[in-house]
């Protein structure tokens, strides 16, 4: 895993997992994928990305398609945000101060019993920066306020309940060229994700609807406006068979829109998967994965994945996965003004061990 940038915090910044950029890995905050619908290839900007809200990062690595769908052929970024972690009312506050004038702030307030959780975090992170260019005296700075609620209600000891939000404003100066230090983009994303959670015996439902919005806005860019939107609606379903067999199993749709300079485009997906994983005896596991994407572009897509897991000693395990992956054209590929025509999903199969 490497991460590069193209200047300080705030400029364009990609994760490579196993030698692939951020076009195919899948990014979710909280449940809600936060990956850009409107950008030239379908991705998240990891400059954005700040400490200060993060509780937990999880990376999943290798080929994650049979159950994520697109964009997740290296692999998905998991972020939950902070979380109280003793019952009653708890919170944090955290100032940082370092190099280029860099400021940070951020604000947690939470509430936590035995059926309710909730937590809200303030951030503020503001830099005078550094310019790419060495030759350049000009400053590179960046801004960003954000905002992230998470809530939930054990409505019963069968259903539970809640809901995740997040915002955040940010501004980032940038080079355009070896001529040209003006370059200002200005970002605006938001989403929010409701979620029902019902237990009855050895079953687990969950229901859920999100939506993302992503706003960038260039005054001097080529295309000056992209505009983002995600809408999705999901279900996913576990059930314990046996004390050595589990099963996963789920349906979701998702409908896409960007708008370019005000010029607007659109396209929606239906998928189906299930997941198996069986213990064949106490130190060997195996779990088989197969996903069915429905597009209105093209032809639909399967997706499989094996993996197999030897627990040799206590504290050494083997792991050996073969599985195949796609990532679909991003509406910019297929509508925008370089568009490439009638393209089909990148394909691909791995093997890891």
């Amino acid at each position: 895993m490497s991460l590069s940038a193209n200047g300080g915090l705030g400029t364009r910044s990609t994760l490579r997992v196993r030698g692939l950029g951020s076009t195919y890995i899948g990014v979710r905050v909280d449940g809600i994928e936060v990956t850009d619908p409107s950008s030239t290839q379908s991705s998240f900007n990891f400059g954005t990305l700040t400490a200060g809200a993060v509780n937990r990062v999880t990376l999943i690595k290798g080929t994650q398609t049979a159950i994520y769908g697109s964009d997740a052929i290296a692999g998905v970024v998991d972020v939950e945000t902070w979380r109280p972690v003793v019952e009653g009312a708890s919170g944090r506050t955290t100032l940082e101060y370092g190099s280029f004038n860099t400021r940070t702030a951020t604000s947690s307030v939470g509430f936590m019993d035995d059926r309710v959780e909730l937590a809200f975090t303030l951030s503020r992170v503001q830099t005078d920066g550094f310019s790419a260019r060495s030759s350049d005296t000009e400053k590179d700075g960046f801004k960003q306020s954000s905002a992230n609620l998470y809530a939930a209600y054990q409505v019963s000891d069968a259903l539970k309940v809640g809901v995740a939000g997040l915002w955040s404003d940010s501004t980032v100066e940038f080079d355009r060229s070896t001529t040209d230090s003006s370059g200002v983009s200005d970002e605006t994303r938001a989403g929010l994700r409701a979620f029902a959670e019902y237990t009855q015996g050895a079953w687990v439902h969950e229901l859920s609807v999100s939506q993302f919005r992503n706003n960038r806005y260039d005054a001097k860019g080529f295309t000056k406006s992209f505009i983002g939107e995600r809408l999705k609606a999901a279900y996913l379903g576990r059930v314990e068979l046996s004390p050595a067999t589990n099963l996963a199993f789920g349906l979701d749709w998702t409908k896409e829109r960007a708008s370019l300079d005000g010029t607007e485009y659109e396209a929606s997906n239906k998928a189906a998967f299930a997941e198996a994983q069986f213990t064949l005896r106490e130190d060997l596991e195996l779990s088989t994965t197969l996903r069915y994407d429905d597009y209105t572009d093209f032809k639909g897509q399967f997706s499989g994945r094996a993996a197999l897991a030897w627990h040799t000693t206590q504290a050494t395990t083997v792991r050996a996965s073969i599985g195949t992956g796609y990532r679909a054209p991003s509406l910019y590929e297929r509508f925008g003004p370089f568009a490439g025509g009638n393209l089909a999903p990148e394909t691909s199969t791995s093997l890891d061990l």
